[in-house]
């Protein structure tokens, strides 16, 4: 024996016979090491990898150890290879000699696997589980006795019953559901039966059923669109908006980087979605009734704010109902920020919006042919807004292609946040617009985006088990409602900083272009006019128009094979061409508080005009946003900030296309739009009719 290994600890001349059984490596006249020893490790045996140590029941077990240097040569690897041979051989002596039995170390295997079991379900019931399963039980029973003591009521069964019948059904579909899945613990033997009874037909089955709704959303869109020139051929203004499609369809290919490799299958496919939601909601009767009742029942929900705002800040939120004194809006209308994001918080703490991202992802993700993390951020662009979509997704970002990441980008510019609706309802936007216009540019972005830059790489988020999204750091429901409500006021705050910064500039850079002009002989000139004369050819060929030109003259219907509608008003469209250009420079908080002057001074009077405008503005696609986009997205995934920087431009533009495809297709499917006023105060106190009222009759100064 060598002279450091001896070192090492004291050794004994003899060992049991067994354990010369046990240990090939030890010849029968060769020490054996004592237990004190056994623990310590040779220089020897650090150089072969591996430690040969002895368990109470003089069982050999090998430990593997990690060498010093991190080189691995052929001698290495041999001795590896040579330490699994003995470890095999060794453990087959000690089954046959030592006093353990194979069948015993199985059945304590066995029985450790039950108590593991056992511990799951355990942990499983404890908790948020149990809570859950409490207030279900306590939500069934009131609805049900609430169905029985009040049913005879008339119209009762129809309108709140039923209604509440069927969410407390999905409730416990979805509840139930899931932990009736985990106790029998479904999904573990379905995967167990895979792997041992191997099904292609499911596969060919599921990639089949794939293609069938590809293919279905592709075809559609031909005899969609059939109708849609038949339905608008009466219309000049209307057949204008299908020139617009086709034109924001042609500026994408040009602006491709890549016209070549374009895919139009997800194209046809975005085109479908955006044409079937906007038909379901603006066309059907039924639909176009139910988003009125859906857009009501989210005013009503955000108006409960007013409970806190008149508690916080009295007064202020509440001024007295004094002519010359408005409502501030940075105390009431975006309160409502804080109020929805808190909502917000505690809805993804308890996995709702999650569940939600995922079932919507997939329909998309089946009828468009988009990966996963395309179709969940399209999604989740419509209920959270661009920054939280990004965060929501942020863990894929270090994995996704060009491709996808200009996707991601193009659905953020192209809607708005959930919690903004209220700020632009009381702007003079009509609730239903803002409702389906965020639906239709989310579907549409997804196929302006796969133009702009095709696929050309594989991408690694196929699946929904792919799909990677970030977790939420929340440890209760208050902390939840907590931390989304402080971070909602921090958005706020920088929303309001950022109008006092952007309408001063505008304001100056206004008075700034009209002194030019005026010294070049150009009067009424501004940075405003100047956008919307830019922004006119698209806005013209939108339907931006209510057709109320005084001077326009009307060609009979029996005169002509198509009947035209009147001029169109140039005042208006060039308004709304304005308020694209506003929206575009600077941001889509200006240019609809500056469609709120506009209505309230009646500059902009069509219904049309307004209702093409509120679509039009409905999206975060302007160069202030580029900022937060590569703030938001270089701290997700930091290496990959140069392809951010160099992406952020097209999606850019994806967006903007976006809002105006939507807002032509708007044009298109609406016959009579309707118009929204701005929240005013229209009964008020007018001190100076009064000081004279009072001065009048009771002779005083």
């Amino acid at each position: 024996m060598k002279e450091d290994d001896s070192a090492e600890g004291e050794w004994v001349e003899e060992r049991p016979s067994v354990e010369d059984k046990v240990n090939p490596l030890r010849s029968s006249n060769e020490p054996t090491p004592t237990s004190s020893s056994s623990s310590s490790t040779t220089e020897a045996e650090r150089e072969q990898g591996y430690k040969l140590r002895f368990s109470e029941g003089q069982t050999p077990v090998f430990e593997m150890i990690t060498p010093k240097s991190q080189k691995k040569s052929k001698s290495k690897s041999g001795s590896m290879s040579k330490a699994r041979s003995i470890a095999s051989e060794a453990e087959e002596w000690s089954y046959s000699d030592v006093g353990g039995s194979k069948e015993a170390s199985s059945r304590r295997t066995e029985e450790e696997e039950q108590e593991e079991e056992v511990g799951g379900w355990r942990s499983y019931f404890s908790g948020r589980c149990l809570i859950k399963f409490y207030l279900l039980t306590i939500f069934s029973t009131w609805v049900i006795f609430a169905a029985c003591v009040n049913f005879d009521r008339e119209d009762y069964a129809s309108r709140c019953v039923l209604p509440w019948v069927v969410v407390d059904t999905l409730i416990i579909a979805y509840y139930g559901g899931g932990l009736v899945w985990r106790l029998l613990r479904v999904s573990e033997r379905m995967e167990e039966f895979r792997e041992r009874h191997p099904m292609p037909w499911a596969d060919m089955a599921r990639e089949y059923v794939c293609r069938f709704f590809e293919t279905g959303s592709r075809l559609l869109i031909v005899p969609l669109a059939g109708w849609i020139v038949y339905d608008a051929w009466q219309s000049s203004i209307r057949l204008r908006s299908i020139v617009a499609v086709l034109a924001y369809v042609a500026i994408a290919v040009v602006c491709s980087a890549n016209p070549a490799r374009i895919k139009w299958k997800p194209v046809f496919g975005a085109f479908t979605l955006q044409l079937g939601v906007g038909i379901t909601l603006l066309r059907w009767s039924t639909g176009r009734e139910k988003l009125v009742l859906v857009s009501n029942q989210v005013v009503y929900f955000l108006d409960y704010t007013a409970n806190g705002t008149a508690v916080v800040y009295e007064w202020i939120a509440f001024p007295p109902h004094i002519c010359g004194f408005g409502f501030v809006f940075l105390y009431t209308a975006m309160q409502i920020i804080i109020y929805f994001g808190g909502i917000v918080s505690l809805l993804y703490y308890y996995g709702i919006i999650q569940a939600v991202l995922a079932k919507f992802a997939i329909v998309m993700q089946y009828t468009l042919g988009t990966t996963v993390i395309e179709s969940t951020n399209a999604v989740a662009c419509i209920f959270l807004g661009q920054t939280e979509s990004a965060v929501l997704i942020g863990p894929a970002f270090d994995t996704m292609t060009s491709s996808e990441i200009t996707t991601v980008m193009c659905s953020g510019f192209a809607c708005i946040a959930g919690a903004l609706f209220s700020a632009y309802i009381s702007f003079g936007a009509c609730p239903e617009y803002l409702l389906s216009a965020t639906v239709m540019s989310a579907s549409v972005s997804l196929g302006i985006a796969k133009i702009l830059y095709p696929e050309i790489q594989v991408s690694s988020q196929k699946s929904v088990e792919d799909m990677k999204l970030a977790k939420h750091e929340y440890h209760s429901f208050l902390d939840a409602i907590s931390q989304g409500a402080i971070g909602a006021a921090r958005v706020v705050g920088a929303i309001g900083m950022s109008l006092v910064v952007y309408l001063s500039l505008l304001k100056c850079v206004n008075h700034s272009v009209m002194w030019i002009t005026q010294r070049l002989g150009y009067e009424d000139t501004s940075f405003n006019s100047l956008v919307g004369l830019t922004f006119y050819p698209l806005a013209w060929m939108m339907g931006a128009s209510d057709a109320e030109d005084p001077q326009a003259t009307t060609v009979p219907q029996e005169k002509s094979i198509i009947y035209r509608a009147p001029q169109v008003n140039r005042d208006e469209t060039l308004k709304v061409a304005e308020l694209m250009g506003i929206k575009t420079t600077v941001n889509e908080f200006v240019a609809y508080s500056a469609l709120a002057e506009m209505i309230q001074s009646g500059t902009l009077k069509g219904a049309r005009a307004q209702m093409v405008a509120t679509y039009a503005l409905c999206g975060f696609s302007n160069i202030a946003s580029i900022g937060t986009v590569l703030g938001t997205m270089g701290a997700m995934c930091p290496r990959r900030m140069k392809v951010f920087s160099k992406l952020a431009l097209r999606g850019l533009l994806g967006g903007c296309i976006s809002c105006f495809l939507t807002a032509s297709v708007a044009g298109i499917l609406v016959e009579q739009p309707t118009s929204c006023q701005p929240k005013v105060f229209n009964a008020c106190l007018n001190l100076t009719t009064l000081k004279g009222h009072l001065d009048q009759r009771y002779g005083l100064i």
